[in-house]
């Protein structure tokens, strides 16, 4: 995962799936992000690289804005690519 802020937006941009195999390295980022970018205002997850978000994954994005903090977190637009599921999340 990368961390990069740009005025008061930290934008988070994950390598691979979130899911409930790699979630507690990953909120282990996230939060050490937030406290290195204690300016941001608004977090933008970038989802580009994930193929598979799992509700741990979903739950992870959830509860990292009820950190004593409040941010505002934006899902990045990305283009949509093929996919053999029966339901994607763009």
């Amino acid at each position: 995962m990368q961390a990069t802020l740009t005025d008061t937006t930290l934008r988070v941009t994950f390598d691979g799936d979130l899911l409930s195999t790699n979630i507690d390295a990953l909120r282990t980022e996230i939060l050490a992000a937030m406290a290195q970018y204690p300016s941001a205002q608004t977090i933008v997850a970038d989802l580009t690289h994930a193929r598979l978000v799992d509700s741990k994954g979903f739950n992870l994005l959830i509860a990292s804005t009820a950190k004593p903090r409040t941010a505002n977190w934006v899902s990045a637009p990305k283009t949509p690519r093929p996919t053999s599921a029966a339901c994607s999340v763009c």
